[in-house]
């Protein structure tokens, strides 16, 4: 029987490629130092490739950039047992997840430590919980000192489950959970940053996030059969609609203060679709 490490696949996936990449930072010098492709997942079918977001590179650079870590900003990791369909634990799986990231990212261990063992709770309500912590745990105490074995290690098991959910049909559930994490990736780096600082770094990385909503999008549809999946689609393209206005700015705006401010508003509404039941 094949054992299933979705924990660890998304945890570590989130959870060691931050911390780690954290650690390597003050070897980087620029945004372009960081190779984006380790903060992507491909999914491939016979005629399309997905890279499928994780907030993991837009958290390193908030960090470079002296960004603020906005602790309020995050969701509250006591309501957990509010949410009660599968729709919602698996988004907030995704929130909770990003949340751990974010606060690992920033340094903030205790945080770090409520959040993995919220999102931890949620996946295994989920049934994503077999072979937990076991032959992953060891391989992880082996390679404590060797960073790319344990990027490595993150990326096999994230791949891992990623094939076992499309085997298993449960590819709905894994984008959901994906949804959910880049949607309260994004929102952290909203908050972290204001309408008025249209030259902070941030904010450029922000308008950027237009191609990667796109590349969930495409991903998304692909299982939109799934009522639940297709709702979020929706919620989706509603935001995509906002960031479409981007492609009319001339070659000099990035992004105005306007559709700044209309990308804010319509991401508060979607992620408290997701974080109040």
């Amino acid at each position: 029987m094949k054992t299933v490490y979705l924990l660890v696949a998304f945890f570590l996936f989130f959870l060691l490629f931050s911390c780690t990449q954290s650690s390597k930072k003050s070897a980087l010098s620029g945004s372009d130092a960081i190779d984006q492709n380790k903060y992507y997942s491909e999914n491939k079918t016979e005629d399309e490739n997905f890279r499928i977001p994780s907030p993991m590179e837009l958290f390193v650079f908030m960090e470079k950039s002296e960004a603020p870590f906005v602790k309020e900003a995050l969701s509250n990791p006591n309501r957990h047992s509010e949410f009660i369909s599968q729709k919602s634990k698996a988004l907030n799986l995704g929130v909770y997840s990003a949340d751990l990231a974010y606060c690992c990212v920033y340094g903030n261990i205790q945080e770090t430590i409520v959040y993995f063992n919220t999102a931890k709770t949620l996946a295994t309500e989920l049934g994503l919980h077999e072979g937990y912590g076991a032959e992953m745990a060891m391989r992880i105490d082996d390679n404590l000192n060797n960073i790319d074995s344990l990027m490595d290690i993150a990326t096999e098991s994230f791949n891992e489950a990623n094939m076992f959910l499309e085997e298993q049909g449960l590819s709905d559930i894994q984008g959901l959970i994906i949804a959910g994490g880049w949607i309260e990736g994004l929102y952290l780096a909203l908050k972290s940053v204001s309408a008025d600082d249209l030259n902070n770094p941030v904010i450029e990385r922000i308008a950027d996030q237009q191609v990667l909503l796109e590349n969930l999008l495409k991903y998304l549809n692909r299982y939109s059969e799934n009522s639940n999946v297709l709702e979020v689609i929706s919620q989706l393209d509603e935001l995509q609609e906002v960031y479409d206005q981007l492609y009319y700015n001339d070659e000099n705006t990035r992004i105005t203060k306007e559709q700044y401010v209309a990308i804010v508003n319509k991401v508060i509404v979607l992620r408290d679709s997701m974080i109040i039941n």
